[in-house]
């Protein structure tokens, strides 16, 4: 009887593998056999379930899916048989991928891809330093990004603000996609210096200060704004160093139709007031 190897894969579990992967020089792997086996090697997890055993040789591929869902988290596996047949183990095997496959109902099927967006950044900082006198929320940078899927923009802005001269200076930072108005789901960062008379040579005070939000967002270009204002004060606030970046994240490995948006922002900024 003739035994044929199907498929294998190698699994990327970044940091958490990094260890042993660097001592043993090589990377974890799944091998399929015909009849539907999976064997682990270097160091890879046995996946369980297992795929179904089909014994007889019509598994045809295997691709590895790390899940992160609330159903279910771990080591996901899909094993593609002859027939069209798709079938889930591991991880997947509680959460499996919604909706029908193509099943021709004879030997003609050859490969599986996963559909699967690598993450991609954008950003863009402001080094000058500059003056905010307007007390509703100017931007203070931008940036673009294009999401090619359904998914999500992590989105960090930051910035430096101080004060010059005397008197007093307080400020708020916020941060929109495809707008230049405030996000009113954020709490706003307050800043605030009492006496910007107070220097040490050329020191004036200074915070630096940042906010975070996790964004669902539709497939295409999006404009990220940084946004800033002054809230009160003698002195308007100065703000320079100031960054905006995007990190586009495709929606879950299961293929997902919606995006989960809670927590409203990742983490909740804070309010340096002490509310």
């Amino acid at each position: 009887m003739k035994f044929r190897i199907a498929g294998i894969i190698f699994v990327g579990i970044a940091a958490v593998a990094w260890a042993n992967t660097a001592a043993s020089q090589h990377a974890d792997y799944y091998v399929l056999d015909g009849f539907g086996g999976v064997h682990a090697g270097g160091g890879a997890p046995t996946v369980s379930p297992a795929p179904p055993y089909f014994g007889f040789d019509i598994a045809r591929a295997i691709e590895y899916v790390a899940v992160g869902t609330g159903a279910a988290t771990g080591n996901g596996l899909l094993v593609l048989d002859g027939f069209g047949g798709v079938h889930s183990a591991g991880a997947l095997a509680s959460d499996p991928p919604s909706g029908p496959t193509p099943y021709f109902g004879f030997d003609i099927v050859r490969g599986l891809t996963l559909r699967n967006v690598p993450p991609r950044g954008a950003g863009n900082t402001e080094s000058l330093s500059g003056g905010v006198s307007s007390t509703t929320f100017v931007v203070l940078s931008t940036t673009t990004i294009r999401a090619p899927d359904d998914g999500f923009l992590l989105v960090i802005g930051s910035a430096n603000s101080f004060c010059n001269g005397s008197g007093d200076s307080a400020a708020e930072l916020n941060m929109n996609v495809d707008s230049t108005s405030a996000d009113s789901s954020l709490t706003n960062y307050y800043v605030s210096f009492p006496d910007c008379s107070i220097t040490g040579g050329t020191l004036t005070p200074n915070e630096n200060i940042a906010i975070t939000k996790l964004y669902p967002v539709a497939a295409g270009a999006h404009t990220v704004n940084l946004l800033g204002r002054k809230v009160g004060g003698t002195q308007d606030p100065l703000f320079d160093a100031k960054s905006i970046v995007a990190l586009f994240v495709d929606r879950d490995a299961l293929g997902a139709s919606s995006v989960d948006t809670s927590p409203a922002s990742y983490p909740e900024p804070i309010d340096r007031r002490g509310r």
